[in-house]
């Protein structure tokens, strides 16, 4: 997956998802991509003007829940050129995996910027003093 992502590689990311209409996505933006296919769909038109990308993965954390299932939290960190562009990001990933026959498939993905926008909705007791 790492991997697809570094290389704008569609199939060597959407692969290790689970395809699935059920399979979801809440994204660094705010957006939400419902299933296997629109998240395919939405990656083959980005990646095409898509290069140069560099992507750090820290701080792994992989919790087992069972047999079939377990969560994996990371930090990451992206930087690529989009259209000509230098782009950089970085923020919280939480993956949940489900293992389908014989294979472990992302069967969610959650994640949060480092520094979300100013204009992001806040409540009171979220706010934290310097």
């Amino acid at each position: 997956m790492l991997n697809g992502i570094r290389n704008s590689n569609v199939d060597g990311v959407t692969g290790v998802y689970w395809n699935s209409p059920k399979t979801l996505y809440y994204n660094s933006n705010g957006s939400v991509t419902i299933g296997w296919e629109q998240d395919r769909k939405n990656r083959e038109a980005r990646y095409p003007r898509v290069s140069n990308v560099k992507l750090d993965v820290r701080n792994v954390n992989v919790m087992m829940l069972g047999s079939t299932g377990a969560v994996v939290a990371c930090q990451w960190k992206q930087t690529q050129d989009y259209k000509g562009n230098n782009e950089s990001a970085s923020g919280r990933m939480t993956l949940v995996f489900q293992k389908i026959g014989k294979d472990w498939k992302i069967v969610h993905l959650h994640t949060s910027p480092d520094n979300p926008p100013a204009t992001r909705p806040v409540m009171p007791s979220e706010r934290t003093e310097n």
